[in-house]
Protein backbone atom coordinates (compact mmCIF):
# COMPACT_ATOMS: atom_id res chain seq x y z
CA UNK A 1 0.00 0.00 0.00
CA UNK A 2 1.26 3.47 -0.89
CA UNK A 3 0.85 6.37 1.48
CA UNK A 4 1.28 9.93 0.32
CA UNK A 5 1.37 12.95 2.61
CA UNK A 6 1.74 16.38 1.00
CA UNK A 7 2.64 19.40 3.15
CA UNK A 8 3.06 21.84 0.26
CA UNK A 9 -0.07 23.43 -1.22
CA UNK A 10 1.53 23.93 -4.64
CA UNK A 11 2.55 20.27 -4.87
CA UNK A 12 -0.85 19.25 -3.56
CA UNK A 13 -2.57 21.27 -6.31
CA UNK A 14 -0.31 19.71 -8.98
CA UNK A 15 -1.07 16.26 -7.57
CA UNK A 16 -4.82 16.88 -7.52
CA UNK A 17 -5.06 18.52 -10.97
CA UNK A 18 -2.14 17.13 -12.95
CA UNK A 19 -2.30 13.56 -11.69
CA UNK A 20 -6.02 13.49 -10.89
CA UNK A 21 -5.10 12.53 -7.30
CA UNK A 22 -3.81 9.19 -8.63
CA UNK A 23 -0.87 8.03 -6.46
CA UNK A 24 0.25 5.43 -8.99
CA UNK A 25 0.46 8.03 -11.80
CA UNK A 26 2.33 10.39 -9.49
CA UNK A 27 4.85 7.75 -8.37
CA UNK A 28 5.34 6.56 -11.97
CA UNK A 29 6.18 10.16 -12.91
CA UNK A 30 8.65 10.45 -10.00
CA UNK A 31 10.25 7.11 -10.92
CA UNK A 32 10.62 8.16 -14.57
CA UNK A 33 12.06 11.55 -13.62
CA UNK A 34 14.58 9.86 -11.29
CA UNK A 35 15.61 7.41 -14.03
CA UNK A 36 16.21 10.31 -16.43
CA UNK A 37 18.28 12.15 -13.80
CA UNK A 38 20.34 9.02 -13.16
CA UNK A 39 21.01 8.63 -16.90
CA UNK A 40 21.97 12.31 -17.17
CA UNK A 41 24.32 12.02 -14.18
CA UNK A 42 26.02 9.00 -15.78
CA UNK A 43 26.31 10.88 -19.10
CA UNK A 44 27.84 13.91 -17.38
CA UNK A 45 30.33 11.72 -15.49
CA UNK A 46 31.39 10.00 -18.73
CA UNK A 47 31.66 13.35 -20.49
CA UNK A 48 33.84 14.72 -17.68
CA UNK A 49 36.19 11.68 -17.81
CA UNK A 50 36.43 11.91 -21.60
CA UNK A 51 37.25 15.61 -21.42
CA UNK A 52 39.92 15.00 -18.77
CA UNK A 53 41.50 12.22 -20.84
CA UNK A 54 41.43 14.38 -23.97
CA UNK A 55 43.09 17.30 -22.17
CA UNK A 56 45.79 15.02 -20.70
CA UNK A 57 46.53 13.52 -24.11
CA UNK A 58 46.57 16.97 -25.70
CA UNK A 59 49.09 18.39 -23.22
CA UNK A 60 51.23 15.24 -23.32
CA UNK A 61 50.71 14.10 -19.74
CA UNK A 62 48.96 10.93 -20.93
CA UNK A 63 50.33 8.56 -23.55
CA UNK A 64 48.22 6.66 -26.05
CA UNK A 65 49.42 3.07 -26.47
CA UNK A 66 49.35 1.13 -29.70
CA UNK A 67 47.36 -2.11 -29.58
CA UNK A 68 50.52 -4.20 -29.15
CA UNK A 69 51.85 -1.90 -26.40
CA UNK A 70 48.51 -2.05 -24.60
CA UNK A 71 48.49 -5.85 -24.84
CA UNK A 72 52.02 -6.01 -23.39
CA UNK A 73 51.07 -3.68 -20.52
CA UNK A 74 47.96 -5.75 -19.74
CA UNK A 75 49.98 -8.98 -19.84
CA UNK A 76 52.60 -7.52 -17.46
CA UNK A 77 49.86 -6.41 -15.09
CA UNK A 78 48.15 -9.81 -15.15
CA UNK A 79 51.46 -11.62 -14.55
CA UNK A 80 52.08 -9.40 -11.52
CA UNK A 81 48.81 -10.55 -9.96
Amino acid sequence: MLTLQIDNSTVEAIFAKGFESNKEKFFAFIKNAYAQKTELDAYNADRYRFTQTYEQMKNGSMKMYSESEATQEIDKFLEAL
